[in-house]
This record gives structure tokens, sequence and C-alpha cells, in this order.
């Protein structure tokens, strides 16, 4: 609680893979999309309410 975390999503092709401090935490791969929109959320795994704030977010192309 009270960390900052560094995240990353990389979408390539068909596979997305998500880092979370430099180290890889998942990786799926879907070719069901081959274009959309970018959307951020946090959950909370027991139930209570979770707080989260975003900065320097930033997005390119490979």
């Amino acid at each position: 609680m009270g960390q900052t975390n560094l995240i990353a999503v990389v979408a390539q092709g068909s596979t997305i893979t998500l880092y979370v401090n430099r180290q890889q935490i998942a990786s799926v791969t879907d070719s069901s999309y081959s274009h959309g929109n970018i959307a951020v959320v946090a959950k909370s795994t027991d139930g209570n309410a979770a707080e989260v704030a975003y900065s320097n977010a930033r997005v390119w192309s490979l």
C-alpha cells in the first residue's frame, strides 16, 4: 500500500504481455481483436474499495 509501481502492457500481434516493475506477470494470446481502445482498471481482490492514481501514461507504436 502506498507504493509506486511501474506498469507496462505490450500488445504485439495477437500477444498481450503485462509487466509490473519490469517483471513479466502474464501473457495471453487473443487473435479476435485487430484494433481497439485502451483502458486501465483497478480492482480489489478482497471486495474492499481500491484507490489508485496513474501518472506519466504513454502510448506508442512498436
